[in-house]
Formats: C-alpha cells, structure tokens, sequence
C-alpha cells in the first residue's frame, strides 16, 4: 500500500492547492468522508478538513487546541487507534 507524503508531492498539507490530500483521494476513487488523517500539527487538521477529510489530532504533549478549524478526534498514542478504527 503506497504512502503518500507531503515531501514526494512537492505540497504541504496546509498548501493552497491541498496537492497531496486532492492526490490520495483521487488515486483510491474515495469519499472524503471515509478518510481518516491522523497528523500532530494545526497544518495536518486544516488540510484534511479543506478536503472533507476527518481529521485526527496526535496530541502526544497534552497542548491545548487554539485554532478555529478543530480536529475531529484528539488522541495522545497511536495505541488508541486501535478502539477508532
């Protein structure tokens, strides 16, 4: 299964055009909705939200969210996945 990263698409997940989430989406032919992205910073939640992609915060430092585009879920490991998905 191919892992997409932002540095192979040349495009950051907060980039104007949205590059590597429009990528993902459009290589699998799959509902935004049934997408999760797990990512630890403001820039993964706001690019997968732009794209209707659930956005998973890793919050490993217990930080308190401050940006108005929230994350759908907040976990602190990646162990609790395992109860998500």
């Amino acid at each position: 299964m191919p892992i997409f990263i932002s540095e192979h698409y040349q495009s950051y997940k907060n980039d104007a055009d949205n590059a590597m989430f429009k990528q993902l989406l459009d290589r699998y032919q799959v509902d935004p909705s049934k997408v999760i992205h797990i990512g630890d910073s403001v820039a993964d939640v706001v690019g997968a939200k732009r794209e209707g992609i659930s956005a998973c915060w890793l919050n490993r430092n217990k930080r308190s969210w401050d940006h108005k585009v929230a994350p759908d879920l907040v976990i602190q490991s990646l162990e609790e996945l395992e109860g998500i998905l």
